[in-house]
């Protein structure tokens, strides 16, 4: 009986360490609320995400608010408050602003567990850092800017070297719409003035 019990302690840490991997590599953290004992739990790595030592704070509502940027507060705690009052799932986006750490985008998610009588029994929250998603998604808005608003002539080519896309630059430049060019090669646009060596070079250049 004492070996069964230090078994399924064993197992049980096992699994707690391989939850927590899991999360740390996919940047996630959860919590708990147990609605018998009104305890709430987090997660290793949610004290981790939200740069918090678990050892200093405590798994709780305020504690977590107290890291979101004050802009999102009030969205965040009214979000919350209707999840724990509908029982409905709820998906929402918020920053973190920690004293001198880069901000956090965070991504949750709440659902609800019931018993067999339909009365709310777990209510769980998961978060994700997405940070590096908002990022990327930045970066690409600007150099969709730059290419929209550049002043030199740009071609997109795909992998066999037909137009794709063209910036307005290119059509005020040469009078040429996407329409006309598309999926054309852009050695239409040799004149037959120079050595094969200046169109090689330009086609080296084209995006």
């Amino acid at each position: 009986y004492v070996r069964s019990i230090h078994q399924s302690k064993r197992l049980s840490e096992e699994n707690t360490a391989r939850l927590n991997e899991s999360q740390v590599a996919a940047k996630i953290g959860n919590w708990q609320l147990n609605t018998d004992t009104q305890v709430t739990t987090w997660s290793e790595n949610l004290f981790n995400l939200l740069e918090l030592d678990a050892t200093q704070h405590t798994a709780e509502h305020a504690t977590l608010l107290a890291v979101v940027h004050p802009d999102d507060r009030t969205m965040v705690s009214t979000a919350h408050q209707k999840f724990l009052d509908t029982h409905e799932p709820v998906n929402l986006e918020y920053r973190l602003c920690m004293p001198d750490k880069p901000m956090k985008f965070i991504s949750e998610h709440c659902h609800c567990t019931f018993d067999d009588n339909g009365n709310p029994l777990i209510f769980h929250g998961t978060l994700q850092d997405v940070t590096e998603n908002r990022q990327a998604e930045k970066s690409m808005r600007l150099a969709a800017l730059i290419y929209q608003t550049s002043l030199a002539a740009v071609i997109i080519t795909d992998k066999n070297n037909l137009i794709v896309d063209v910036n307005p630059a290119f059509t005020k430049q040469t009078g040429y719409t996407l329409a006309e060019v598309s999926r054309k090669n852009p050695r239409i646009f040799q004149s037959g003035k120079h050595d094969r060596a200046i169109y090689s070079k330009m086609s080296d250049a084209i995006l």
